[in-house]
């Protein structure tokens, strides 16, 4: 047998009723439940090195670029504890 004749078969074992049809975005019911069942990995990699940790006149409250970015980390970790507890954080610190 060829691929077309197979193909063929294929499609005519496959009824109506076992399909699933689409119901947002493009995607079928059991899509959807994966696409839930999937956590997010994230990975900060933060540069400490000593340009970093000095006062930064345009941050708001002349805080160094260095707790600028903790405290952005520190916001979207905070987002990430409530939607999912499958998702991932990490944090890397280098210099």
């Amino acid at each position: 047998m060829d691929f077309e004749s197979n193909l063929a078969q294929l499609d005519q074992n496959i009824s109506l009723e076992d399909q699933e049809q689409d119901i947002g975005f493009g995607l079928n019911e059991q899509e959807l439940r994966e696409l839930e069942t999937l956590a997010d990995a994230v990975i900060f990699a933060i540069d400490c090195r000593s340009s970093m940790m000095g006062k930064n006149q345009y941050n708001e409250g002349n805080h160094s670029n260095f707790e600028t970015v903790i405290k952005a980390a520190v916001g979207f970790l905070k987002t990430k504890i409530i939607s999912s507890e499958l998702d991932q954080t990490g944090i890397v610190l280098y210099n």
